[in-house]
């Protein structure tokens, strides 16, 4: 297994790998697994990929891709709530997202800052199919590299309470500094909260 740069004509590969499971908190957010999986396709797409403010690296096996994860680092790559809201729009129409605004907002309250000085993982996922097969640590060990080639002292990470791979993070050297457990979010969303996970670099 290697990790490379992605290219666009991963694109197609990468949105089936992010979209292998679909978290409670998209399928409740969008109203259902389908509609959850083409946001993400949209929002993959609307990245695009390469990207130099938003890295992304793919994890291949032979000829097969397995495994994807994507930074940003300072205040480049981050997305406009305007980008989010047009996604929206042209998913759910006008009258869709204002039925949908309670829980939206409900995940706004949930929102953490994200230190501008860490490389910020903004995705991390692995084929369901090649899970447990040490992927997700060499995609994470991939980013303890960059993040010491771009001078950054620690790495960052955000994500749900319930997620099964806060163990994967925990192991890799992760701690959670900040938890966003707001009974709002936890009721509409039925998530009980997200977390900041950190982890510091030696210098």
């Amino acid at each position: 297994m290697f990790i490379r740069p992605a290219t666009a004509d991963d694109v197609a590969r990468i949105v089936e790998i992010v979209n292998g499971e679909t978290g409670d908190e998209a399928v409740a957010l969008m109203g259902s697994p389908e509609l959850a999986r083409e946001y993400r396709r949209k929002l993959v797409e609307h990245e695009g990929i390469p990207n130099s403010e938003r890295v992304t690296a793919v994890a291949q096996e032979d000829d097969r891709i397995v495994g994807v994860i994507q930074y940003r680092f300072g205040d480049r790559g981050e997305h406009g709530r305007l980008a989010h809201v047009r996604i929206l729009v042209s998913l759910l129409g006008p009258l869709g997202v204002v039925r949908r605004a309670p829980r939206l907002w409900a995940r706004l309250r949930a929102q953490i800052h994200i230190p501008e000085d860490a490389l910020y993982l903004t995705l991390v996922h692995v084929e369901t199919a090649s899970q447990g097969e040490g992927i997700g640590t060499h995609l994470l060990e991939w980013a303890d590299r960059e993040a010491n080639r771009l001078g950054a002292r620690r790495l960052c990470l955000t994500t749900t309470l319930d997620n099964p791979a806060l163990k994967l993070y925990e192991r890799n050297g992760y701690d959670v500094t900040k938890t966003a457990d707001d009974p709002v979010y936890a009721r509409r969303l039925g998530v009980p909260g997200r977390v900041l996970m950190e982890k510091q670099l030696v210098a």
